[in-house]
């Protein structure tokens, strides 16, 4: 298992700068996604066994599969769907409920701070070319980005309700 400290000092940068791209244009790059996904794999094998590296990543390209059906299905985001398959492997197995619960959290907390934020005159006048103001859609890869931050600080922390 890559040691939750380390995933987090890796990951954030990356995960604030999705959030940020997912707000700012309503767009997750295919880059950014790339760089997650082939940072595991560069960096697992250094902390765990090959096998356990290699069924990582296929549960990752399994939920990537599936999600894309459902994106393509109208369900969300194709984007978002890359997004949360390239973020799959760098969850432990035994995480997989407690990230779920953070996913749906701060999913469902986004919806009214969006709505908040799409009212703020100031804010809005600090990022007035900022697409997610503008656009109906909700930028799922912010709370995408916060239920990965939230797992790995609680994870790093050796939280109870994180390590089971």
């Amino acid at each position: 298992m890559i040691p939750d400290p380390v995933a987090l000092a890796l990951l954030f940068p990356v995960l604030i700068y999705a959030a940020w791209t997912d707000l700012r244009f309503m767009k997750l790059w295919n880059l950014t996604i790339f760089l997650i996904f082939v940072g595991f794999l560069l960096v697992a094998p250094w902390f765990m066994p090959l096998g356990d590296v290699a069924f990582r990543a296929l549960v990752g390209a399994g939920v990537t599969l599936v999600l894309i059906l459902a994106a393509a299905a109208g369900a969300f985001g194709g984007g978002d769907a890359k997004y949360l398959g390239a973020l799959v492997p760098w969850i432990a197995p035994e995480g997989y409920p407690f990230f779920a619960i953070c996913l749906c959290g701060c999913l469902i907390l986004l919806v009214p701070f969006l709505a908040l934020a799409r009212r703020s005159g100031a804010l809005r006048a600090a990022t007035l070319r900022w697409r997610s103001w503008r656009k109906r859609k909700i930028p799922m890869g912010v709370g995408i980005s916060a239920a990965m931050l939230l797992y790995l600080t609680a994870t790093a922390l050796n939280l109870p309700a994180a390590t089971g």
